[in-house]
């Protein structure tokens, strides 16, 4: 994402494109690192040189410093001279923006072994080492983003997701994933900030944090670690410098020790690995065609058998198709009342039935039609659309609400993970099952 690193862009007034230094000066000496203010003064004071080459090398020795150059940057744009001066608040704007300047960051788990579906913790520990204040892009204290402990997870991992690497087994880098953020509004609200630009904090010098990342693996937000073998995490911060030679050099790098954990059974292949939350399919089974609908997701989803023409009903259609027509036939042409008790759960590799019907009634539906499921290249497959979950729910309460009228769902919340959105199953021909 790369947010909090906007600043970093003011360091290109200080060093032209086409910038670069010699072998010997991108190899540190002890002359490259001050240790004293007079040390860094003279540095500052080499900002105004005529001389390109020179003040570059002294932005980047500055740089190098990270805060222990700042009370000194800091008096030198108040009262330096010009041309120092304004160096020197470019240089101050970079400062600005660098996070974990002389900050030791370590990891831990919670537990070294695991199969893919029981949840471990990660927890990051950040220790100020300097006599100075750190930034830290993460929620330290009150009053915090986040209100529940679905929307603190998400922001945590969201916070950390920036500079973690999580290694799989084969080599190939692990994306972070997240549940639907509109289910609820904390949890949207903390992603809409850190989009936004994030939170940051300070820790104080020789003051330590420590941030537990909660379902690491299994939370609303996550690492799917799916596959047999050994993960490795590491914390990796590199400012995203605009100066080739600084990027180059990972100045202001901060790494974590590495920790590995070892996923001891793996995801059944049900569980999908580009995060599809459930399919539908049809079968033909002693003369009935029967749609099912199956939980391709990593968690348990939910099906809304609440079969009718419109919202909060669920639309499930036969869809009968030759190469120049489409009939659809409605699993339930008359919708009896909505009851939240007809949303169905279906586990982690379950299937649940979505609907049935004989060969005999597919033929006396489409005889209607004038159509004939012998009729060349006929199929007949099942669609499912549903928009009648959690985010709608919350939408009509409040729309109700504002009309002053009763919510009909003012008594039960609709469960999380709701399948949702249109469906369709594979097409099959019937056609060897003529009578």
């Amino acid at each position: 994402m790369q947010r909090r690193q906007k600043n970093l862009v003011a360091f290109t007034i200080l060093l032209a494109m086409g910038s670069s230094w010699s072998k010997a000066q991108d190899n540190k000496t002890e002359d490259d690192a001050p240790t004293n203010a007079s040390a860094i003064r003279q540095l500052i004071e080499q900002l105004g040189n005529t001389s390109y080459e020179v003040r570059a090398q002294a932005s980047r020795r500055i740089c190098n410093l990270g805060n222990e150059a700042y009370e000194l940057l800091k008096e030198a744009a108040e009262k330096g001279q010009a041309e120092i001066s304004l160096r020197a608040k470019h240089l101050l704007t970079t400062l600005d923006a660098l996070m974990f300047s002389g900050v030791e960051v370590s990891l831990a788990i919670s537990s070294s072994s695991v199969r893919w579906h029981e949840p471990m913790d990660l927890t990051l520990t950040f220790v100020n080492l300097t006599h100075l204040p750190a930034r830290v892009p993460f929620e330290l204290v009150p009053p915090l983003v986040a209100k529940t402990k679905e929307g603190r997870q998400v922001g945590n991992m969201l916070d950390a997701a920036e500079y973690l690497r999580i290694i799989a087994p084969d080599g190939s880098e692990v994306n972070i994933i997240i549940d639907d953020i509109s289910e609820y509004p904390d949890v949207s609200h903390v992603v809409e900030q850190r989009v936004e630009g994030g939170t940051v904090n300070t820790l104080a010098p020789g003051d330590q944090v420590r941030i537990t990342l909660r379902g690491f693996n299994r939370g609303w937000a996550r690492y799917p670690l799916y596959e047999k073998g050994a993960y490795r995490i590491i914390f990796d911060y590199t400012p995203q410098w605009t100066d080739a030679a600084l990027l180059a050099d990972k100045v202001g790098r901060v790494v974590s020790n590495e920790v590995q954990i070892n996923i001891s059974q793996a995801a059944p292949p049900t569980v999908s690995r580009h995060q599809i939350m459930g399919t539908i399919s049809v079968s033909l089974e002693n003369e009935f065609v029967i749609a099912r609908a199956h939980c391709a997701s990593d968690k348990p989803i939910y099906i809304n058998k609440n079969f009718g023409p419109r919202l909060p009903f669920a639309q499930v259609r036969w869809e009968y198709s030759t190469h120049d027509r489409v009939i659809n036939i409605p699993v339930s042409p008359d919708p009896i009342s909505f009851t939240p008790n007809r949303i169905e759960k279906i586990g982690v590799g379950e299937s649940l039935e979505l609907a049935r019907i004989s060969v005999h009634q597919l033929r006396d539906w489409l005889n209607g039609y004038q159509a004939s499921l012998d009729e060349p290249g006929a199929t007949i497959r099942c669609t499912y659309a549903n928009w009648c979950n959690r985010a709608w729910q919350i939408r009509e309460q409040i729309r109700r609400t504002k009309d002053g009228a009763k919510s009909t769902f003012s008594d039960v919340e609709l469960p999380r993970r709701i399948l949702s959105a249109r469906h369709a199953s594979q097409a099959i021909s019937l056609t060897e099952t003529k009578q």
